[in-house]
């Protein structure tokens, strides 16, 4: 905060005259030594005289301070004032105000620089001058009034000192962050500022992308007088508008608050009042019969006797702002894009320091980059370069959490030792002395080991930390349940037999399981697009022959849980209406504040399996909100809210043609899975679905697989598989069970449909099975221990139970 338009012409040119001495000396700064060598260079005036009066020799002095601050080692740009040098330039300031000046003169400044404590300014002057008090009552020109006098009179400013902040005296005090890559979105808001109406600055910008910063880089720019004479002496202070209104219980108390701090800034005449979150403004303190904040503001605003600078997201803008017309004219909006990646990389290598220091950590160059880029990548909700430096930030203290491990330790054994000792006093006190020789020698051991864990802490203190790239992945993979980071061994094999693993359990279905598995596998090497899904996919064939169970084992294989399976049944959404039930509804309807089904699934599983279920049953509508997933990888809700899934597979399954295969049976189809009755089908389902869909919707599939009709030699495998699964739950009981191979395909016999495929199995297992062991189990004829063997017996399941040992 500089009050440059408040000095008289004299002391301007001292001023000036301060930046040539700290260029002649290759300083890159102004401070208090430089102001005071300007003044000794004048050679007329009361403080010439005053100085000559007390024996002052001016040119030694000169020698001895340039002497004592010493001189740059190469040229250097003068960046602007000291945090010090502007506090002696405030108080001179506000000393002319105690004298009743209307200007600031050279020994107003000189009477500050006397007051410079712990400085060699002060050593320099005290041992030149006799009577060093004298000197500076002369310099005041008034007795009476001394430094302390000279303070900022807060009670001229109780209500801005209550509601807001300074920033400029943030910046002054070097503690606001760096801002990088901005200056351009800066001189705009110093154009808007600078004009003659409108000269109110709104930032308009998602959340995270850096309004704040914006306004702290203004007065940075502010204190380092890098900004035009007229803004030379303006101070920026943050009004929080929530603050104002809590606890104004009575009618007109918050606008008897909010009057009061205009007023005050009427009378500082140089504040620039910065409202963050403007849009709150709009109704903010309008109870009933009361006016709100932004209706109080108009007034000023239109007279040109307050100045603000507004921030708030292109949502809320357009939802509060604009809907007051009045008070949206009277601001000029400003509007800022989230940062690119090159640029959002560079503010992160500016700030890294400052998170260094804080966790005592190092970040590789790697560690910046990917933060960046895979936040960029995987957390859509969110803009940079804020999403950056939150992922650095935790990963930061993720790492010093981890390395202070042995604290617990060191904790551990102090408890230990705590016993060790309280049992040792008892052992001494029943006089068992060898317990207690015992429990002295434990006692050792452990102090020799908390001594370690101590010393250990006292190195692991002391030295910095690295933080990489692999850090940097698992935070993004905490916070988003998507694996990005590098294949792990054990995950490269699970991908290298990936088809192998599906084949276990889906039967007769290589192209489909091919097909698939090539696609998870490009996307997790990072060959696929990263702007569509891992990978979509329409399972076509009769029903009963394996496309939703693909699916389900795809989950499992992948995530371990079928917690990761969405299934969409699509004969839920035969009407036009029911889009909304996908995506939510508008706004103005029941049901908009949950969202919609899947949009708010995605939003919170955005690595997921998703199942469309008979995707012809669906109105025709809903395709098109699958051509954007399908397209782009994005989806818009209901809320505008973009959601992702480009970290899904989309699985979509039809029945289309498959009617026309139930009673019929295509010559030689049954014998050879790879003849003509299969390409004949295959062949007509695509022409079912080339009617059914339209291009567009088709070509954006990365694959369309026919499942084959199962064979009686499939049935018998799939047998095999749910069996297995049986006799595992059995076994979960404590039950041995054995399933002779002639049980086994009597079921699969029974079991197979020629139109319903595989479906109807689990029933006759549930049926002739499942059922028999309940019951046997209920009648205590099967117990824990027991040995259970079914088999086939005259063309009917016979169950034989060997009892167990010792027992009947």
């Amino acid at each position: 905060m500089s009050f440059f338009n408040k000095f008289s012409k004299n002391a301007r040119e001292i001023l000036d005259a301060s930046f040539e001495e700290a260029n002649l000396l290759n300083h890159y700064y102004v401070g208090v030594e430089h102001i005071f060598l300007a003044i000794l260079k004048i050679e007329n005036g009361s403080v010439y005289d005053l100085f000559k009066n007390y024996g002052f020799n001016l040119e030694s002095t000169r020698m001895e301070i340039i002497k004592k601050v010493g001189r740059g080692k190469v040229e250097s740009y003068v960046d602007g004032y000291t945090p010090r040098a502007m506090k002696c330039l405030e108080r001179s300031y506000k000393h002319s105000l105690l004298l009743g000046k209307k200007e600031v003169q050279v020994e107003d400044i000189a009477y500050s620089i006397s007051y410079e404590r712990e400085s060699i300014l002060e050593e320099i002057m005290e041992s030149k001058i006799n009577n060093f008090e004298e000197f500076r009552m002369n310099l005041s020109k008034n007795k009476k009034i001394k430094m302390n006098d000279v303070k900022e009179n807060d009670s001229n400013y109780t209500n801005l000192n209550k509601y807001a902040i300074d920033i400029t005296k943030y910046a002054a005090d070097n503690r606001l962050d760096p801002v990088v890559g901005r200056d351009d979105e800066i001189k705009r808001i110093i154009q808007v500022l600078l004009r003659r109406t409108k000269k109110n600055p709104c930032i308009i910008g998602e959340s995270g992308v850096g309004k704040t910063a914006l306004v702290e880089g203004l007065a940075k720019k502010i204190v380092s007088g890098k900004v035009p004479k007229i803004l030379k002496n303006k101070r920026i202070l943050s009004l929080n508008i929530s603050n104002v209104v809590a606890g104004s219980k009575y009618r007109g108390e918050f606008e008897k608050r909010l009057n009061g701090i205009l007023e005050e800034v009427k009378l500082a005449n140089n504040v620039i009042l910065f409202i963050d979150e403007i849009h709150s403004i709009v109704g903010a303190g309008g109870a009933e019969g009361a006016v709100d904040a932004s209706s109080i503001l108009k007034p000023s605003l239109s007279r040109g006797e307050l100045q603000i600078i507004g921030a708030t997201t292109i949502s809320e803008y357009k939802k509060y702002i604009e809907r007051d017309s009045a008070f949206e004219r009277r601001l000029q909006p400003i509007l800022i894009d989230e940062p690119k990646i090159n640029k959002a990389i560079e503010i992160l290598f500016t700030l890294k320091e400052r998170y260094e220091n804080h966790h005592r950590v190092r970040f590789t160059k790697e560690a910046i980059v990917l933060a960046v880029n895979l936040s960029s990548r995987y957390i859509n909700d969110r803009f940079l370069p804020d999403k950056a430096i939150d992922v650095l930030d935790e990963a930061a203290a993720k790492k010093r959490m981890e390395f202070n491990e042995t604290n617990n330790k060191t904790i551990i054994y102090e408890n230990k030792l705590r016993e060790i000792r309280i049992e040792k006093g008892n052992a001494i006190k029943m006089y068992d002395f060898e317990k207690a020789a015992i429990l002295r020698d434990e006692e050792r051991n452990v102090i020799e080991k908390i001594e370690e864990f101590k010393l250990d802490e006292v190195v692991k203190e002391e030295k910095y930390i690295k933080v990489d790239a692999n850090d940097i992945e698992k935070i993004i993979s905490e916070w988003t349940a998507i694996p990005v980071s590098k294949l792990e061994e054990e995950e490269t094999e699970k991908l290298k037999n990936l088809e192998i693993l599906i084949k276990e359990k889906i039967i007769g279905q290589d192209d489909a399981i091919k097909s698939i598995a090539s696609s998870i596998k490009r996307s997790r090497i990072g060959l696929s697009s990263p702007n569509r899904p891992i990978g979509s996919f329409i399972f076509l064939g009769p029903t009963g022959v394996g496309k939703t169970e693909l699916s389900k084992v795809l989950t499992l294989i992948l995530f371990g849980s079928l917690n990761s399976l969405i299934r969409v049944d699509m004969s839920e959404y035969m009407e036009s209406h029911t889009i909304s039930k996908l995506i939510g509804s508008p706004p103005g309807y029941q049901g908009h504040e949950e969202g919609g089904q899947l949009t708010e699934i995605i939003r919170l599983k955005p690595y997921s399996v998703i199942l469309f279920d008979e995707i012809e049953k669906a109105h025709k509508d809903i395709f098109n909100i699958l051509l954007q997933i399908l397209d782009d990888g994005i989806l818009t809700d209901a809320k505008g809210r973009k959601i992702n899934f480009k970290n899904t597979v989309i699985i979509m399954t039809s029945n289309l043609g498959a009617e026309k295969f139930a009673n019929k049976k295509f010559l030689g189809f049954m014998e050879d899975i790879n003849s003509k009755g299969y390409e004949n089908m295959k062949q007509i389902m695509f022409e079912e679905l080339k009617l059914f869909f339209k291009p567009e919707f088709i070509n954006r599939v990365d694959d369309i697989v026919v499942f084959k009709k199962l064979k009686i030699n499939d049935i018998y495998k799939i047998t095999n598989i749910l069996l297995a699964d049986l006799v595992e739950r059995v076994e979960k009981l404590k039950i041995i069970m054995f399933i002779t191979n002639e049980a086994k395909k009597y079921i699969g016999d029974i079991g197979f449909s020629d139109i319903y495929g595989a479906r109807p199995l689990k029933r006759i297992i549930a049926k002739h099975l499942e059922n028999k062991i309940t019951e046997m189990i209920l009648n205590e004829l099967l117990s824990e221990g027991d040995i259970l063997k079914v088999s086939l017996v005259n063309n009917e399941l016979k169950f034989d139970v060997e009892v167990k040992n010792g027992e009947g």
